[in-house]
């Protein structure tokens, strides 16, 4: 009856876009509400999350293959990578592919795994921090494995970005899964090391070198190394700690991610250049892509549930929604009711 009268799930097209999008924004009782209010027509928390759910498949459809090319080639394109806990009602914690641990080692959340692609002109010794170009970041949310996920978001630039790649750069923490990522899918670009969060890991190195955090020492050492890092100087870094370290073992613990990540903290030299070395956008889309929505307090998911609302929580955030419906709709009979 809904194929023969052009309703989906028994109500009109627009009503069901309608719901879809406030389901993408709000809780499903908060997108019932403003439904109401907004097409006269009121439906039911439940309602909507079944509308919702039920636009998966198109929704993942329109991202794996309507991304057209972008008219313009871009200077330079920017991959981040991330990965945020949503919490899953208690049945879900129990399956064995539930991520993410809690204090006693039971599993609390699933993880969310966070891809944005953006594009952005260089500035090169302009001084000024690097713009992201308008409306150009799309985001990807997914709980599938590091591998799968990675695919897909190669599939993004390359339909993006079809021909020759551009200038890309790839910007994480040093997560191993995320640094699979960068090395199965993205071994044409420049890999960059969050400058954020290699900052943090200062710390630990002074710990292990005895410098206390109450000392008052420790905020000069910490802006000296930190200025070292800005400049590229990790060797610095590593040879001032295994001269200071009073704890070798604890030393060579902590010295490892610079060891390893020292290819990818170049930071005076990507300054130079006008990149980012930052991942706020990454870290800014946890919060405000996934967080905002699925991480709510009192909240919990269904499995189900969190996988069929995340490809149009991703849809919403990258302002391509009414390419979407556009999708959905195409060669759809509309029906013209008479006066």
């Amino acid at each position: 009856m809904d194929e023969a009268l052009g309703l989906m799930r028994g109500v009109s097209p627009a009503v069901a876009a309608r719901a879809c999008r406030q389901a993408a924004l709000a809780p499903f009782d908060e997108a019932s509400e403003t439904c109401g209010i907004l097409s006269g027509t009121r439906l039911s928390a439940d309602r909507i999350r079944a509308i919702a759910e039920s636009m998966r498949g198109a929704a993942e459809d329109f991202l794996d293959n309507a991304t057209t090319p972008e008219a313009k080639r871009p200077a330079c394109v920017v991959v981040e990578v991330d990965g945020k806990g949503a919490p899953l009602r208690r049945k879900e914690l129990e399956a064995a592919e539930a991520r993410g641990k809690g204090e006693e080692g039971v599993a609390k959340t699933r993880e969310v795994k966070v891809g944005a692609i953006f594009t952005f002109t260089p500035n090169p010794g302009e001084g000024e921090p690097p713009q992201r170009d308008a409306d150009s970041t799309r985001y990807r949310l997914s709980t599938q494995t590091a591998d799968a996920f990675g695919e897909r978001l190669w599939h993004d630039v390359e339909a993006r970005f079809p021909g020759e790649t551009p200038l890309t750069l790839f910007l994480s923490d040093a997560a191993p899964g995320i640094l699979n990522i960068r090395s199965n899918w993205f071994p044409f670009a420049v890999g960059i090391i969050d400058v954020q969060h290699a900052t943090e890991h200062l710390g630990p190195v002074l710990d292990a070198c005895g410098v206390a955090a109450k000392e008052k020492a420790r905020e000069g050492e910490l802006s000296k190394w930190r200025a070292w890092l800005l400049a590229g100087k990790v060797d610095e870094i590593i040879r001032e700690a295994e001269r200071q370290r009073v704890d070798a073992n604890a030393c060579d613990k902590t010295l490892r991610y610079f060891r390893e990540g020292k290819p990818f903290m170049r930071y005076a030299e990507y300054r130079a250049k006008g990149w980012f070395i930052g991942s706020g956008v990454i870290e800014g889309a946890c919060k405000n892509v996934v967080a905002e929505r699925f991480c709510r307090s009192g909240m919990f998911w269904s499995g189900a549930g969190l996988e069929a609302m995340l490809p149009l929580r991703a849809i919403v955030k990258s302002g391509r929604y009414a390419a979407f419906w556009r999708h959905v709709l195409r060669g759809k009979r509309q029906i013209a009711c008479a006066a």
